[in-house]
């Protein structure tokens, strides 16, 4: 049980211009009241694995992966992200 980065005073997490990234793994429980979760620009990305009850924050929120180009699996676990109302994914081959 990790309860990681459950502080109301944040509401975004945003991944960019991270050049070597590979793999994104966030574990269960975290980031509940996160209202935004971005990654843009990551060309090594292969990756994204989210578990269960992580963006579940009650206002919705924008889940959006732009411009990653080797990104072949994303994982979303039960009861994450339940409220958000905007999922955009798209890349640049």
């Amino acid at each position: 049980n990790h309860e990681s980065f459950n502080s109301s005073s944040l509401d975004e997490l945003k991944f960019k211009d991270y050049a070597f990234l590979q793999t994104l793994h966030i574990c269960d429980n975290c980031f509940k009241q996160f209202r935004k979760f971005i990654i843009c620009d990551l060309p090594k990305l292969e990756l994204v694995q989210i578990d269960d009850n992580c963006f579940c924050t009650e206002d919705g929120g924008i889940f959006s992966i732009t411009e990653t180009p080797l990104l072949t699996s994303i994982s979303i676990g039960e009861f994450s992200f339940p409220t958000y109302s905007l999922f955009n994914i798209s890349s640049k081959l």
